[in-house]
Parts: C-alpha cells; sequence; structure tokens
C-alpha cells in the first residue's frame, strides 16, 4: 500500500490541534467554575463533548486521506501497470514486426544468394565455350586463310601482270591520244590557214579578172590570158585540192 501524502498529514494535525484546544478550553472553563454551578459544568461538559467531536472528525479525515491516498497509489499502480503493459505490448508489436523484416530480408538474401550462384554458373559455361571457340578460330583459321591463299596465289600473279600490261596499254593510248591531239590542233591551224589563203586567192583573182575585164573593155578588146598562166592557175588549184583532202582524212 502507498503511505499517505504530506499534504494529508499536516490538514489531519491541524484539525486535531483545533479540536484538542477547543477541549482545553472547556476543561479551564469548567476549572474556573469550581462547581460554584450547575451551568459551569455544563459547560464543562459540553467543552469535552466537543474535544470528542474534533478528535472523531481528526480520525475521520485521516481515514478519508488515507482511503484517498490508498486509491491514488492504486490508480498510479493501475496506470503504471498498464502503461507497462502497453510497452510490453509496443514492445512485443515491435519485435513481430522486426521478426517478420527480418525474415523478409533473410528471403530476399537466399533469392540473391541464388541468382548470383546461377549467374556464376553461366559465366563460367559462357568463358568456357569462348575459350573453346578462340582456340578453334586461333588453331584452324590460319591454316585455312594459307591453304587459300596458296591456292589463289597464282590467279593473283596472273592478274596483276594482266593489270600492269594495261595499265602500260592505258599510259601509251593516252600518250597517242594527246600526240594526236597536238598534231589535230596543228593540221586544224593549217586547214585555217590554207582556207584563209584560198579565200585571199580566189578574191585575187576576182580582182584581176575585173580589172583586166575594165581593162579590155576600156581598150575595146577581149582578156586572154596567156597559156603559161592559165597552166600556173590549174596547178596551184590542183595542189591546194589534194592538200585540203588530205588534212580532212587526217582529221
Amino acid at each position: 500500500e502507498a503511505e499517505p501524502g504530506p499534504e494529508c498529514e499536516e490538514q489531519g494535525d491541524r484539525q486535531g490541534q483545533e479540536a484538542h484546544g477547543q477541549g482545553g478550553g472547556g476543561d479551564e472553563v469548567a476549572e474556573e467554575g469550581g462547581g460554584q454551578t450547575d451551568e459551569g459544568a455544563a459547560a464543562g461538559r459540553e467543552g469535552h463533548q466537543v474535544g470528542g467531536q474534533h478528535s472523531l472528525a481528526r480520525s475521520h479525515s485521516l481515514s478519508h486521506s488515507l482511503s484517498h491516498t490508498v486509491s491514488v497509489a492504486h490508480t498510479r499502480s493501475r496506470s503504471q501497470s498498464l502503461s507497462h503493459g502497453l510497452c510490453r505490448t509496443h514492445a512485443l508489436s515491435r519485435s513481430q514486426s522486426d521478426t517478420r523484416s527480418l525474415a523478409h530480408t533473410l528471403s530476399l538474401a537466399h533469392s540473391l544468394s541464388h541468382a548470383v550462384s546461377v549467374a556464376h554458373t553461366l559465366s563460367l559455361s559462357l568463358s568456357r565455350s569462348l575459350t573453346h571457340s578462340l582456340c578453334v578460330c586461333v588453331c584452324l583459321f590460319p591454316r585455312e586463310k594459307d591453304a587459300e591463299l596458296n591456292q589463289k596465289r597464282p590467279q593473283y600473279i596472273k592478274a596483276k601482270e594482266n593489270t600492269a600490261h594495261k595499265i602500260k596499254k592505258v599510259e601509251a593510248a593516252k600518250k597517242s591520244m594527246q600526240n594526236a591531239q597536238k598534231q589535230y590542233q596543228k593540221r586544224h591551224g593549217d586547214m585555217g590557214e590554207l582556207e584563209n589563203e584560198m579565200v585571199s586567192v580566189e578574191k585575187a583573182r576576182q580582182e584581176f579578172e575585173e580589172r583586166m575585164e575594165e581593162e579590155s573593155q576600156s581598150q575595146g578588146r577581149d582578156l586572154q590570158l596567156e597559156e603559161n598562166q592559165v597552166k600556173k592557175y590549174h596547178r596551184l588549184k590542183e595542189e591546194a585540192s589534194k592538200r585540203a583532202a588530205t588534212l580532212a582524212q587526217e582529221l
């Protein structure tokens, strides 16, 4: 049980002192009367009764304070028990939650470890297969390529020789074409000069004929060319025609 509080004890002491003082006052009144009158005796008895009543009130107050203290202590005890139970319940729920979280974490870790082991196994198998493939390629590929090159080497040499011959022919053809272009330009220039000469000769002939015709008309006789002049004219005309035909064939 809980002990009464200090406030309740002080209140009970004050009430008891007041009742004792009142009872003492009754004793003093009885002594002063000295039994002279009945009123004094009655007053003394009344004082004793009042003192007894105050003592009874004090005892009731003490019992009330004690019961109040007990109820408060009981209430505190119950509240403490309840809070302790709540704490235990909360701790239990937290422990259960932690247990579930731990179980989930363990299951996740187990699944991850299984996945890691599977991936490790797959990586080992892939590395082995790649190593085997590389070994096969390194060992067999060069041999196959060497054999293929040896088979195709004569064809390659022949094709290289043909290519070199064709390149030489192309270069010679380019040189011939350049020479032909130069000759064409030269002959074209010669033809232009001959054509200009022919035009000038024809123009001179026409002028000469016109001048001779005018002279003959002024003298009253026809122009008659000498025989050597006619031959020379025909010879020059034939030479010009031959050179023009030759240049045309060359072009």
